[in-house]
């Protein structure tokens, strides 16, 4: 059994050697969105294929066949909108800067959105900037970059919200990640520009009491952007316009972090490290730089332009938004449509699980062409089958299913989808 160990030990050592070894390649995705005077503001992706993008005039784009087509959704003039999150397929909402219209929901994946403002208590913000929902019931919201810093909560997928004032911890708030409904991450400045330095709050307790775990001592930054690639490895943007820019590194899970230089004059907005060596930063001025080995040096890179969001599924898949919507895929995928699921052209494939590694929780997504019998199951390292989260006669299309594994131990597992036609195996990572 020492043996056994040892080998998947050294199996896993090598691939993730291999991984970092390899960098990938971003391509835009010219084909339906019309061209921009700034920038897209924000994306998000509920799995590999069906995603939306907002633009600060008031427009909603959605694909369904990651990227390839889009279609619009929502286009309301005077309505400046600047983050959007999903809860799943169906439920989502959207943030804007409009004073007295700050919050969108749509319950049909975006077929119709409706302003929700009227459900938002004193202490309402001015605006959202960063929106978060850790599981399917549970959304986050901050605002605003130029304050006040004010927290919203959901708790019953948004039926119901809670505002909390954060003024006694922060001037300004712009991001929020949280990793399950209790403990989670904000990001923004300790006073309000250009009186402010960055600064990085976490919780434990779902947003009720907070903590500072990072404030630079340089005037005049905020902290911008979070991105984790698993739970211990995170980064936050700090956005400022000249002199030395840095951007923060945490490797304990957001407790702890560190400041890394980047380089001189340059407005640092958009991070994402697709694991420990090959990250990317993009800025609201300026072109996209990349690190391949894990930000000792930084190289301009051949995508991008004003980029303000990174997203990422693995370390495979990726999406990004600035004057266009970029698509990232890794060597390990053969062309960049093997992603893709055409609604008129759905087949056999199961998707890497989002986030991957994970703690306690991660969502899983697979498509079939036709209702057919299936079996998806969960097996540990040995091959021994621990869990069966399908089993009988499925729709055709995409389907998709949250595993919560918060009784297992860390460690590597197995995703196996199978039909009469069809079967296909992903790893995934289990991180406590």
């Amino acid at each position: 059994m020492k043996r056994i160990c040892l080998l998947i030990m050294l199996l896993v050592s090598l691939n993730l050697n291999h991984t970092f070894a390899q960098s990938g390649k971003w391509v835009s995705l010219d084909n339906g969105l019309p061209e921009v005077n700034s920038r897209y503001e924000d994306i998000y992706f509920s799995n590999p294929v069906t995603g939306w993008v907002i633009q600060f005039e008031g427009n909603i784009y959605k694909t369904l066949d990651g990227g390839s087509t889009w279609v619009t959704q929502l286009s309301k003039s005077g309505l400046n909108l600047r983050s959007i999150v999903f809860a799943d397929d169906n439920y989502g909402w959207a943030g804007t800067l409009t004073v007295g219209d700050i919050l969108y929901e749509t319950t049909n994946g975006g077929e119709s959105w409706s302003s929700i403002h009227h459900r938002i208590p004193d202490e309402v913000p001015y605006g959202i900037c960063g929106l978060s929902a850790p599981d399917e019931n549970t959304i986050y919201g901050v605002g605003r970059y130029s304050g006040p810093a004010i927290l919203i909560k959901s708790t019953d997928k948004g039926k119901t919200w809670k505002s909390i004032g954060m003024s006694k911890y922060a001037g300004s708030l712009v991001d929020v990640h949280f990793f399950n409904s209790s403990f989670g991450i904000v990001v923004g400045g300790s006073g309000v520009f250009p009186n402010t330095k960055a600064i990085v709050l976490v919780t434990n307790d779902g947003g009720n009491s907070w903590f500072v775990a990072h404030e630079t001592e340089r005037i005049g930054e905020w902290g911008w952007k979070i991105h984790f690639v698993n739970n211990s490895l995170g980064y936050v943007s700090i956005e400022r316009s000249n002199g030395r820019t840095f951007y923060l590194k945490t490797t304990n899970g957001g407790t702890k972090w560190e400041e890394k230089f980047f380089k001189r004059d340059y407005d640092v907005q958009g991070i994402v490290f697709v694991n420990q060596n090959e990250g990317y930063i993009g800025g609201w001025s300026g072109p996209t730089y990349q690190t391949l080995d894990g930000g000792s040096s930084w190289s301009p890179a051949d995508f991008g332009y004003n980029i303000n969001r990174f997203i990422m599924f693995g370390d495979s898949l990726g999406y990004s938004i600035g004057r266009q919507v970029y698509k990232y895929h890794s060597s390990k995928i053969t062309s960049v449509q093997d992603f893709s699921t055409s609604p008129d052209k759905i087949d056999f494939k199961l998707y890497p699980n989002y986030p991957n590694p994970f703690n306690s929780q991660t969502k899983i997504s697979f498509s079939v062409p036709e209702n057919t019998f299936a079996e998806l199951s969960i097996s540990n390292s040995i091959g021994e089958k621990l869990e069966v989260l399908v089993s009988g006669k499925i729709s055709g299309g995409l389907n998709s299913f949250y595993w919560d594994a918060n009784n297992l131990s860390s460690g590597i597992y197995y995703l196996t989808l199978e039909t009469g036609k069809f079967k296909q195996t992903q790893k995934m990572i289990l991180l406590k």
